[in-house]
Order: C-alpha cells, then sequence, then structure tokens
C-alpha cells in the first residue's frame, strides 16, 4: 500500500522501511539520528543504498536489515550535497557550494572512490539530470545528461571534457552544430533497451513540449507540442511530473493524479485520471510499474499474438485453437474450425498461445492458454511439423519459478528493478495495443 504520509503515520515518517513485494514489511531502520537523506535506490546485488546529505552513504542488506555507514570525506560538510541518483553499481550526485553546482561520481560503490565530471560552471540549480549506465551510453562509459536553461543540456562522461547538446549558438565542433536546437528542457527519460542502435531519449520542456530523439542526438523522431492536452496551461503546473517509458512503444508523462500516454509515433495519445491520493510511477524494463494508495498495477504494451487471441471477431489461427479447444472442453466441437487439420497454421497457434501464456500475469488465463497449446502439440509430431516440443515443458518450468517467488514464503524484497506480481494490462481494441484491466 502507498501511504500518503501525515503526522499519524509515524512508521513510515521516522524509518526507511524495507517490503517484500507482497507489502510485508520486513525491517524497519529508524532515521532519528541520521542526516537528511538526499538519495536512495537498489543497486545490482540488491544493497540499498542511502545517499546524506553530509557525504555520507549507508548500505543496507534489505534481507538482515543491517546497516552500515561510509564517509566520503569532510569536503561534503561545506559543500553539501544536493541529489544523488543510483545507476547500477554506481552512484552520480551535485553539490552546492559558492553559487557553484558542481557534479561528482561514484564508479563503484563498494571501492569507496569518487570523482568529479569535467564541466563549465553551473550557477543555475539543474531542474533535472539523469545518470547513464556504460552498458548504453554512447561512450561506453558512465555518463550524466544535465538540463540548462540556455545550453540545452550539458553531456558529462567519465574522464572526458564536457560536452554541449542542444545549443548551436554555443557549438564547438560541427557535430554539435548540426544537432536539434531545443532548450529550458525539465525532464529526460531513455528508453529502457540496452541496444544502442535502439534507445531513444525523450524530453520535456518548459513549454510542455515532447521530444523523442535518437540515441546519438542526431535525430527528432517526434515532437508533439502541449503532452498534457490542450485544456492545461503550462504557467499553472505547480505539482511535478515524471517522464517514463513504456517499454520502446509509449511516453508516459505522470502529472498529479493523470498519467498521459503517447505511442512513439504520436498516433494514440489517452489520458488517464485516478481518484486516489496519489500515483508513484517506477520503471520496468517491459513497462510501468505503478503504485497507488490501494493498488500496485504494471502499465505496458500488448503484443499482437496476445491480442490476437483475445479480441473480437480476430481471425488469427491462435484464436481458432484457443476456441477450439474451450468446444472441446465443452463438448461442442464445431465442424467449421479446422485448425487441426492445417498442420502449418496449428503450429504457428500453439506457440503463439505459449508465448501468450508467458506474457499472461493472471494464473487461471495461463492455465488455460497452455492447455490450449497442449491440445493442439498432440496434433503435431515430427511426420506433420517442424514443432520444438521442449518449447511447453521449458514455458512450464518458466512460470513454476514465477509462482515460487509469489508465494507468501519466497517474495522477493520489492526494488525499482524486481518485477511485482499483481499487474495490468492495457489496450484499446480500436486503436492500439493498450487495455486497463
Amino acid at each position: 500500500q502507498y501511504i500518503m504520509t501525515n503526522e499519524a503515520n509515524s512508521l513510515v515518517i521516522k524509518n526507511i522501511c524495507i517490503f517484500k513485494n507482497d507489502g510485508t514489511l520486513m525491517h524497519q531502520i529508524p532515521k532519528d539520528n541520521l542526516p537528511k537523506i538526499v538519495g536512495m535506490d537498489f543497486i545490482d546485488e540488491e544493497y540499498l543504498v542511502v545517499f546524506f546529505q553530509e557525504g555520507s552513504f549507508a548500505m543496507i542488506d534489505p534481507h538482515k536489515g543491517y546497516m552500515k555507514r561510509y564517509n566520503l570525506g569532510e569536503r561534503f560538510i561545506g559543500e553539501v550535497i544536493v541529489e544523488a541518483k543510483v545507476v547500477d553499481n554506481s552512484v552520480v550526485f551535485y553539490t552546492h557550494f559558492n553559487s557553484n553546482y558542481k557534479f561528482y561520481y561514484i564508479k563503484n560503490i563498494f571501492s569507496l572512490e569518487y570523482d568529479h565530471f569535467h564541466h563549465s560552471e553551473i550557477k543555475t540549480k539543474p531542474s533535472f539530470f539523469l545518470p547513464i549506465s556504460p552498458r548504453s551510453s554512447l561512450s561506453e562509459r558512465l555518463e550524466c545528461l544535465v538540463t540548462h536553461a540556455t545550453s540545452g543540456i550539458h553531456r558529462m562522461i567519465e574522464g572526458k571534457e564536457e560536452m554541449i547538446l542542444f545549443n548551436a549558438t554555443a557549438a564547438t565542433s560541427k557535430f554539435l552544430k548540426d544537432l536539434p536546437d531545443i532548450k529550458e528542457i525539465k525532464l529526460i527519460g531513455t528508453s529502457p533497451s540496452l541496444e544502442i542502435d535502439k534507445q531513444m531519449m525523450a524530453f520535456i520542456t518548459k513549454s510542455l513540449s515532447l521530444y523523442v530523439v535518437s540515441s546519438d542526438f542526431k535525430k527528432v523522431l517526434m515532437r508533439k507540442e502541449n503532452c498534457l492536452g490542450p485544456d492545461i496551461d503550462p504557467k499553472v503546473l505547480k505539482r511535478p511530473m515524471k517522464l517514463l517509458w513504456c517499454s520502446e512503444d509509449a511516453i508516459v508523462v505522470f502529472h498529479n493524479k493523470q498519467f498521459h500516454i503517447i505511442t512513439r509515433d504520436n498516433s494514440y495519445i489517452k489520458t488517464y485520471g485516478s481518484g486516489v491520493k496519489g500515483l508513484l510511477p517506477c520503471q520496468e524494463i517491459d513497462g510501468i510499474k505503478i503504485m497507488s494508495n490501494n493498488k500496485c498495477e504494471i502499465l505496458r504494451t500488448l503484443p499482437d499474438f496476445y491480442i490476437n487471441i483475445f479480441k473480437l471477431n480476430s481471425t488469427a489461427k491462435s484464436k481458432d485453437l484457443y476456441e477450439a479447444y474451450e468446444e472441446y472442453e465443452s463438448r461442442q466441437a464445431s465442424y467449421e474450425n479446422n485448425i487441426l487439420v492445417d498442420k502449418k497454421s496449428l503450429q504457428d497457434a500453439v506457440e503463439q498461445c505459449i508465448e501468450a501464456a508467458c506474457f499472461e500475469l493472471n494464473v487461471n488465463d495461463q492455465l488455460r492458454l497452455l492447455k490450449a497449446a497442449h491440445f493442439g502439440k498432440t496434433f503435431l509430431n515430427p511426420g506433420n511439423s517442424t514443432f520444438d516440443h521442449n518449447k511447453f515443458p521449458q514455458a512450464c518450468e518458466l512460470l513454476r519459478v514465477i509462482h515460487a517467488f509469489r508465494t507468501e514464503r519466497i517474495c522477493r524484497i520489492s526494488s525499482t528493478k524486481s518485477k511485482q506480481t499483481i499487474s495490468v494490462a492495457i489496450q484499446d481494441t480500436q486503436s492500439s495495443s493498450f487495455r486497463r484491466k
């Protein structure tokens, strides 16, 4: 449960609370004697890193609730840390001292060594910064993108000089002059793909213009003015927004109690409102985890093989197989359904039912899809098809492991990198593959 804090909620105000992903409270670490927290997230090894304003941080074992403190030195007592963010096993943070903002990074949190990014003086507090993992950066080094009112973006690279993006007037090379001129960027979001050629970046400006650009920053793939809709005046936006990617297919902007879905090709735009007190979204590799005061849901794109089975009036062979199985179960076989005769189509239908079962999150629907696939594969053999019968037991093994993690006994620690067990699928059958369930 996502609790809106108030004076009565002393548990979540006075403690760092660690939960299983079924909502069970595992540990609570008192923070009465701790400095101001400026950043907190899980690293790859699933330790919880808590960064403090005066240059120290704590590593918490979420399974045992054990906390150990570390100090980066006296430098940051006067040069206080404003904000810190975790990426992989690294931490990027920036400080404020003598009207200057300076960015640092810890390449490996276990080494306790920090260094600074090479960049010019930043006099204005950044509205947003985004660390990028070496696994998905163009330079294959730790990078950090920092918004700047006039320069557009400062691109900082580990061990290299600063590069200013999206400002032709400040360009120092032909490469920079050829970049699009995007100013007053307020939010940045990178698509979750780790493949550089598929990765994209989304920007929201002060005027609420949404840009999607390629990972090399050279090409604007999409632009949409006033991405929150024509009824919202940018001047009255006081609450913070959050920009996340739903897989590689759509950009989702969270504002107040609403979230706005804009597909990458700008062909589908939908606004969802909620009657809850607030929404807490977290990026997942295949979608977005959305927590409210009474639910935890998953927003994700439905693949065609899934839609074709359940969509009304679908002509897909996988739907024919699914219906043939249901007719067989009810002992009302249809003579018009000849899916079992056409072995090539039957093989494709069985494979799609297996894929749909692995994608489905409802246990009962998973079982029906697996039973439909098993029913179809009994009519396939090496003499009439090339179907790999190992696919079915492999899918069953995968789903067994997933169900084991969902049980109360084995539930994982809840982090932004782990999958939740309660979910929602998204579809609009008339215009796009998004559904709310």
